[in-house]
């Protein structure tokens, strides 16, 4: 089969020839110059521009993602505050008095900490603290707040960070 192709091609090869010496040299010569600038045009379009678009573009590209890059970093940097928090609150054991229920006191304290875009939930011993937008520094002292009130022990998180604050949740109740 290989060799009744390879005849086939030789011979429609040996017939386009003829006819393309058959052919007028102008003719031969504009279709030449066509296909040449054919040739060139292609390889600008998809050879030459490409490279050039990404060659201008690179250092604009370059900028953003580092601004993008200090920005997760900053972001670390909070997290790795809060987790240290966090770590420090929970490590402390609850006055000699023992656990307590959460008081109003503690509610109305909290709710100061923490603004205006946070919901408060006691729940018997635990306190749910839902946050949407907060600061890290205001997470921090709401910790703070809890640690010095007794709830040092988190046993749930779902933190959130995002380009208007954290978000999330903590459900904190007394250490042991």
């Amino acid at each position: 089969m290989n060799a009744s192709l390879s005849v086939r091609v030789r011979s429609q090869l040996s017939q386009f020839q003829a006819a393309w010496a058959a052919r007028p040299a102008r003719e031969r010569l504009m279709v030449s110059a066509l296909g040449l600038t054919l040739l060139v045009l292609g390889l600008g379009r998809f050879g030459v521009m490409p490279a050039w678009r990404a060659h201008q573009q690179g250092p604009v590209q370059v900028e953003v993602l580092k601004a993008q890059l200090e920005t997760m970093r900053a972001q670390a940097l909070e997290v790795e505050a809060l987790r240290t928090t966090v770590q420090n609150s929970s490590a402390d054991l609850v006055g000699p008095g023992g656990a307590a229920d959460v008081d109003d006191e503690t509610v109305m304290a909290l709710g100061a900490a923490m603004g205006i875009d946070s919901k408060l939930e006691r729940q018997g011993k635990r306190m749910a603290i839902t946050v949407n937008g907060a600061s890290s520094e205001q997470l921090r002292s709401v910790l703070t707040l809890l640690r010095a009130r007794g709830l040092s022990r988190i046993t749930e998180a779902e933190l959130v960070p995002g380009p208007d604050g954290i978000r999330g949740r903590l459900l904190m109740e007394p250490g042991n």
